[in-house]
């Protein structure tokens, strides 16, 4: 249903009922008016009764006490009725004026005023009497009672309208409370969207709307939501395939410099070798050779450290968390050390079962397969963290720490990855990324497996970390 039907469905149940209230209560009214008119006709017809039994009395005390007025006399209305001797005294005086409160007055004076005053009139006779003077009778009209109760109707009638106005008011202020009540979800999925990536549980979550504009936006998040899981996956998908196409790179290079480059260098040692033999006896010329001997060993180590980097040792096509732990094991061994300033660097290696509970690394992480992917993301952003420290940390120490959890019954992991160092640290994270310091590249590896790069001041050094989630693989016999 729409907002404005909604809406004004409700509010127009509510002016219904306001309606019906009003006839029912002027229905009541009416009734009260005919009844009071009657009574006042009564009343009337009673004095007259009476006046005209007291004027035909000869004895003038009784007359006036038949005329005096008594509990029993009701209203009459807006007439008012006179009657005096022929000295002016008062014998009888219905419905006397009476004094109104000051509001009032001050209302039906603003009456008068707009719509004119309708002036009063008076029919006045003599009664005779058969024995004594005549008595004077006056009927005097009171337009000013019949004022009063139309501005007693008036005030009943607004008071009506003004109930009705506030229900409707009220319903639809409810109405619209209750339709826009979903709003704040709609706005906390929409700022959910833009937080992170995959499937968003706040738009999951979304309830069926209950006016047809809402719902319309909610499909709408629904859809989109579903369109940018879709999109960030096939994001993923395609880094991944870069990562791929770029080990498979690297591989081809590091074979083509230990086939090509090694045997070549291999051959100038061997040449410099027979150089330094034939001219042992030429102190100057030996000492050329033994000089280019010396430069093509240091060649051939630049050379096995280059493969080293390109081609990780212990990589295989069924990487398990050992393998991992070898790879990390080799970029120890071979950190620079000796040096008065070098960084001194640990390495930490944990695995957990799904309890918590410590297993030993060497037996369990061995049964603990990772897809290739995984385990080369894990490698190289290692390798570049580490490369970071060396270059700009000026630390004292670093440290390593993969902390592995199994879960889904052995068949999937959940790895915390951590480094850490005491050196000078990074002031702004975020440029440090724009520059393209390494983190970059880090934060790029990790989008691909779903995770997310965080980057802590250790106060002092700083500290990077990530929460991967792999997927559950099947036996290695499967």
């Amino acid at each position: 249903m729409t907002l404005p039907r909604l809406v004004m469905r409700r509010a127009a149940w509510v002016a219904i009922a306001g309606i019906v209230l009003w006839a029912v209560l002027g229905l009541a009214r009416m009734a009260g008016d005919v009844d009071e008119e009657l009574e006042g006709a009564r009343s009337l017809a009673g004095l007259f009764e009476r006046l005209a039994s007291a004027s035909a009395m000869p004895d003038a005390q009784r007359a006036r006490r038949l005329l005096a007025p008594g509990p029993d006399d009701g209203p009459t209305r807006h007439l008012q009725l006179r009657v005096t001797d022929a000295a002016g005294a008062t014998l009888l005086l219905a419905e006397p004026e009476e004094q109104l409160p000051a509001a009032v007055q001050q209302m039906l004076a603003a009456g008068e005023a707009l719509f004119g005053d309708t002036p009063s009139f008076t029919v006045a006779w003599i009664q005779p009497r058969p024995m004594g003077d005549a008595w004077h009778v006056a009927l005097t009209a009171r337009p000013q009672s019949e004022r009063v109760e139309a501005l007693i109707g008036l005030g009943a009638d607004t008071l009506l309208l003004t109930l009705v106005v506030l229900g409707m008011l009220a319903a639809i202020g409810w109405n619209t409370r209750k339709a826009f009540a979903p709003l704040a979800r709609l706005v906390s999925a929409i700022g959910e969207m833009g937080d992170g990536e995959g499937r968003h549980p706040g738009v999951r979550r979304l309830p069926a709307m209950p006016v047809a504009e809402l719902e319309t936006i909610a499909q709408a998040l629904r859809g989109l939501d579903g369109d940018l899981a879709t999109a960030h996956a096939q994001r993923r998908q395609l880094a991944r395939q870069l990562q791929v196409l770029q080990e498979e790179e690297r591989q081809r290079l590091a074979q083509e410099l230990h086939d090509e480059f090694g045997q070549h260098l291999t051959a100038l040692r061997a040449n410099a070798a027979w150089l330094q033999r034939r001219l042992a006896s030429q102190d100057e010329l030996a000492g050329v050779a033994r000089e280019m001997a010396q430069q093509c060993e240091t060649i051939q180590q630049d050379v096995r450290g280059v493969l080293a980097r390109l081609r990780p040792p212990g990589t295989d096509d069924n990487p398990t968390l050992l393998s991992l732990g070898h790879m990390l094991d080799a970029l120890q061994r071979a950190w620079p050390r000796g040096a008065a300033d070098a960084t001194r660097l640990s390495l930490v290696l944990r695995l957990d079962d799904e309890r918590g509970q410590c297993l030993d690394w060497d037996t369990a992480a061995e049964a603990a397969r990772l897809s290739p992917d995984t385990a080369m993301v894990l490698y190289r952003i290692s390798q570049e963290a580490l490369s970071n420290i060396a270059r700009h940390a000026h630390a004292g120490a670093a440290q390593l720490a993969i902390h592995a959890r199994l879960r889904a019954g052995g068949r999937a992991l959940a790895i915390s990855w951590s480094v850490q160092d005491d050196g000078v640290g990074l002031a702004d994270p975020t440029a440090a990324m724009q520059r393209g310091s390494g983190l970059a590249g880090i934060k790029q590896r990790l989008w691909s497996l779903g995770a997310e790069l965080s980057v802590q001041d250790g106060a002092p050094g700083t500290r990077l970390s990530a929460a991967i989630e792999t997927d559950p693989l099947e036996p290695a016999d499967a």
